[in-house]
């Protein structure tokens, strides 16, 4: 079991690499020297503390790593383009890179890493807008153009940053017109890997078994643990991936089992382990730093151990010579969701918290020579929903 969990791990560690490898998008630099560089474009936008970029002119030259310093904007095609700002604050100075949301005479940037940090710049002047600010910014407007009208209802958030700049900007200079590009493409996706770990709850259950009592069978909580691989495919939406042990034991006291055999009671203690790989998709309510999700999937359970062992009580030794023979068939299946909440701890480090319900269901074949004649088997699922929660260290890749 060991080998096959460090075999998967490994492989998942191989794919995400191969991913992050693949990651250059054709698109346009301009320095601050003038110089334009056309070719593929590799660059972390987000970070908290800037980087530069690589770049190569073509897909099989080696890449040469540009200074943030250095670059005064990189584009992506005709609607995504990023900008190099810094700030300065009291004594100390904060560099960011920027989205431009909004082009012309007035334009509107956003900070990557900060994405409740707005810019409106006019005339090469940057003016931060941020919650608090955003009434004072439209009073500020008022004063600037006398015509200035604020969109209806507006309040902070990007659409209506926009729709406030777009207003100012038609009524400080009308002949101009300015470009939203609200619509851009985000960033390339961003893969994460990390350790998880978890708790479930639950009991598992066997229905219409001609030897086995039906109804539930009881367990204790148990823990699970693993790795999880998680893929950013837009702002608010990702895919995971996970590999983890899960393990329990079941057990039912006084079943009454099969009726050849009569009255006889039993004690059934179901032993299960899997190795469970969850496909899931997550969806996020925001895009801040603490950002609460749904999710949603399909489990798939690799069997590592599979289990049923009864002791007869009051049962003679022709009895006890036709207990039922067990097999567990194929691997397991399931599905399940629930909700979650992210925090974003550093930009290369992210704790996710979840509970979910997860119904997760393994096939037993019996059959006893009591009917060797009629070849008699009976396969019936055993059903083991269980509520669970846990938690994921992501990292970066």
């Amino acid at each position: 079991m060991r080998y096959v969990f460090y075999t998967l791990f490994n492989f998942l560690l191989l794919n995400s690499a191969f991913a992050q490898s693949n990651k250059f998008q054709a698109g346009e630099i301009l320095l601050k020297n003038g110089i334009q560089k056309t070719g593929y474009i590799l660059g972390q936008f987000h970070l908290d503390a800037p980087k530069g970029v690589y770049f190569k002119p073509d897909e099989v030259t080696k890449s040469e790593y540009l200074e943030f310093s250095d670059i005064q904007e990189v584009r992506f095609g005709e609607t995504l383009r990023y900008i190099t700002h810094c700030t300065q604050n009291t004594a100390q100075e904060r560099c960011h890179w920027l989205k431009t949301l909004l082009i012309g005479k007035v334009s509107l940037h956003q900070s990557v890493a900060d994405e409740g940090l707005y810019f409106m710049e006019e005339g090469g002047i940057f003016n931060g807008i941020r919650s608090p600010s955003f009434e004072g910014t439209l009073t500020l407007l008022k004063r600037k153009c006398e015509g200035f009208v604020a969109p209806a209802n507006a309040r902070f958030g990007t659409a209506s940053l926009i729709q406030v700049v777009a207003n100012y900007a038609k009524c400080k200079y009308p002949q101009e017109q300015v470009q939203s590009l609200q619509n851009a493409e985000e960033t390339p996706a961003n893969w994460f890997l990390g350790p998880k770990v978890g708790v479930n709850f639950g009991n598992a259950s066997i229905f219409e078994n001609h030897y086995y009592g039906r109804g539930a069978y009881q367990a204790s909580p148990a823990l699970t643990s693993g790795v999880a691989l998680q893929l950013q495919i837009a702002p608010n939406w990702s895919a995971s991936i996970e590999v983890v042990y899960f393990q329990r034991s079941f057990s039912a006291d006084s079943v009454n089992v099969w009726p050849v055999v009569s009255p006889n009671y039993s004690k059934v203690n179901l032993d299960l382990a899997f190795l469970e790989i969850p496909f899931a998709g997550q969806y996020y309510f925001s895009k801040g730093k603490i950002a609460p999700y749904i999710q949603a999937g399909l489990y798939l359970g690799v069997p590592i151990k599979r289990s049923l062992a009864e002791e007869q009580f009051r049962a003679n030794a022709d009895e006890l010579e036709d207990q039922p023979k067990n097999s567990f068939l194929g691997p397991a299946f399931g599905y399940g969701g629930g909700l979650g909440l992210k925090l974003q701890l550093s930009e290369k480090m992210t704790l996710q918290f979840s509970g979910q319900f997860t119904k997760f269901a393994t096939t037993l074949s019996s059959s006893s020579r009591a009917f060797e004649s009629s070849g008699f088997e009976d396969r019936t699922p055993i059903d083991m929903p269980r509520i669970q929660a846990g938690g994921v260290l992501f990292f970066r890749l």
